[in-house]
């Protein structure tokens, strides 16, 4: 069975209010077998930033992808990673499906 984990998260140090700022998020398949197609979902908070869709994931590969990310408010903000958003891939650990 397939294992998504999201296993990297990349922000500059330093981010701006009303900045357009690369964030990069790599997601390993750490199981036993390929997945595919599947969603990942990256929120701010509860609000979602973006969704992209993986087409495919060899066990024991990784993707990368980087998206540009624009906050709208001052303070402190969380990112969130949500691997298989949809619940569309059986996975041998359903409980790793979330990295900050």
């Amino acid at each position: 069975m397939p294992d998504l984990t999201p296993s990297d998260l990349q922000v500059p140090d330093t981010v701006n209010v009303n900045t357009i700022t690369p964030v990069t998020v790599t997601v390993s398949n750490i199981g036993t077998a390929d997945a595919g197609p599947f969603t990942v979902k990256v929120q701010d908070g509860t609000t979602a930033i973006i969704k992209q869709i993986i087409n495919n994931l060899a066990t024991g590969s990784s993707t990368t992808f980087t998206f540009n990310w624009k906050p709208t408010t001052t303070g402190t903000h969380t990112l969130k990673i949500l691997t298989d958003y949809y619940n569309t891939i059986t996975e041998s650990n359903e409980t790793k499906k979330h990295r900050n």
